[in-house]
């Protein structure tokens, strides 16, 4: 069974990179949103360097955090590579998953698709699915990142 993690208000720099480096071990796949009316040559110039690695794409009322009451935005889902990573830590921060630079809502899933991070970039809201086991391993990571304020599980 997963527990809910509430993420602190800002994950940057060597914060985020060690929690890349988390969900790259962890994920087999990311997804983020794209809404049609918020696309720009730097959100489409960063989905074409992603191409390669493209699983699917659908149109979605619904995402991890998220149920829109109307209409429906891309979602895009790709399989995790190296070189994806790469390109996902440039991005800088988990909250810089913002139109017009990037796509929004960027979320984590592993091998059963199953969610493990999860995110409302615009909100600043982020979270971590996590196993019992998952979150005594990853520990040190986790109290850095985790926001101890917040104690309401999603879930």
């Amino acid at each position: 069974m997963s527990q809910v993690i509430n993420l602190k208000k800002d994950i940057s720099g060597e914060d985020y990179f060690q929690l890349i480096d988390f969900l790259s071990i962890k994920s087999k796949k990311f997804c983020f949103i794209i809404r049609d009316d918020q696309t720009s040559s730097l959100v489409e110039k960063f989905i074409e360097s992603l191409k390669d690695s493209l699983i699917k794409t659908s149109k979605v009322s619904e995402w991890p955090g998220t149920k829109l009451i109307e209409g429906q935005v891309t979602q895009f889902e790709y399989n995790l590579t190296q070189q994806n990573i790469i390109k996902i830590k440039d991005v800088g921060g988990l909250y810089n998953w913002i139109a017009p630079y990037f796509p929004e809502d960027v979320f984590f899933k592993n091998e059963f698709d199953q969610v493990l991070l999860g995110s409302i970039s615009h909100e600043k809201d982020a979270w971590l699915e996590l196993s019992e086991n998952e979150i005594l391993r990853e520990n040190e990571l986790i109290n850095k990142i985790v926001d101890k304020s917040l104690k309401i599980a999603r879930k």
